[in-house]
């Protein structure tokens, strides 16, 4: 048990718990990565023409990897300056389609060498919008009525090819696999959390879990002693000689080192929830450690005397302390760091 303490013990455990589901959420993450990689691949070496998306019997259509072999096009419709609707033909067919103006002129400089150009993309519903443009541009192009809202289907399909330039691997990842590849970024960025944060809170127990420190053998004999306090809604224990916080990271600090303590209260739209201790320490750091609730009377009641009582045994411990937040002792606190900067 690390430092004969039950309650330190079960802090240092929940730590190191802490790095273990974040090293599984890491590689949950990598499992999702490589899922929705090899689906995006499976996608690419599985596309298939336009026209035969149209015609499958499947009932979600969108988003598939997808190509057209044409032999030209026409716009009948833009969207803002950015996006231009176009209609696509070969021998028999004709189809919608969607190219960013940026990537026009790639996609028009194809046919200068090629009378057939293959034009990859991903496909998606047709917008509603969309269709009286595109029976207005396909008959005024072929002249008379060759395509109306009865037939429009049978004509241009059910779904569009949304065009890029190239049906790349990254680029896909979102595009085919968007769910896999948010859950992996969700899963890392919670992995990594919960990995750097459990590593940091139980690096500051490890030195005091070595049997054969002799610094930790005292330190637990100290805590064993008669005159501690432990506070445990507060992760505060006070020795004979030290305050220990264990909320999070274990941090061991000497009466004779105190140089100023204060209170802070939190407050969530004007509601008090919880107070915590500041310990400024001789060496100009500040240590925020026994917080407690304060929201509801019984709370208020428990965590104020416990307070009250902390810092009646700082001055009591070390009758220099300075106590309570006012200018004078914030003063103190600044010049005293002031000093301990021109000494680094």
């Amino acid at each position: 048990m690390l430092l004969n303490n039950s309650l330190i013990d079960k802090e240092y455990k929940s730590s190191r718990r802490n790095m273990i589901i974040g090293v599984i959420l890491l590689g949950l993450a990598a499992v999702l990565l490589v899922f929705g990689f090899l689906k995006t691949v499976n996608a690419k070496n599985n596309a298939v023409h336009l026209n035969d998306v149209i015609m499958s019997e499947e009932g979600n259509k969108t988003g598939k990897v997808a190509y057209l072999d044409t032999v030209g096009f026409f716009q009948f419709a833009s969207y803002g300056d950015d996006l231009g609707y176009y209609i696509a033909y070969d021998d028999e067919y004709m189809y919608i389609m969607t190219i960013k103006e940026k990537d026009f002129d790639y996609f028009a400089e194809q046919f200068d060498h090629n009378d057939t150009v293959r034009i990859w993309g991903y496909t998606k519903a047709i917008p509603d919008d969309c269709v009286s443009y595109a029976i207005e541009g396909v008959n005024e192009t072929y002249g008379g009525q060759v395509v109306d809202y009865s037939n429009f289907e049978d004509m241009l399909g059910d779904v569009m090819l949304e065009a890029h330039r190239s049906v790349n691997l990254p680029a896909m990842l979102f595009q085919i696999s968007g769910t896999e590849m948010i859950l992996s970024i969700i899963a890392f960025l919670a992995g990594l959390i919960m990995f750097l944060q459990g590593r940091s809170q139980s690096s500051s127990y490890e030195a005091y879990a070595d049997p054969l420190n002799t610094e930790a053998t005292l330190l637990a004999d100290e805590i064993s002693g008669e005159d501690t306090k432990v506070y445990e809604k507060l992760k505060v224990i006070l020795t004979d000689s030290h305050l220990i916080s264990y909320n999070g990271a274990l941090k061991i600090i000497d009466y004779a080192d105190i140089f100023w303590a204060y209170l802070t209260k939190h407050r969530t739209n004007g509601i008090s929830d919880y107070d915590f201790l500041n310990i400024c320490t001789k060496d100009g750091i500040r240590t925020v450690c026994g917080t407690g609730k304060t929201f509801g009377k019984k709370n208020r009641s428990i965590t104020g005397e416990n307070h009250d009582e902390i810092m009646n045994i700082l001055q009591e411990k070390n009758p220099e302390v300075r106590l309570g937040y006012d200018r004078e002792n914030m003063d103190a606190f600044s010049e005293l760091c002031t000093q301990q900067k021109g000494n680094r």
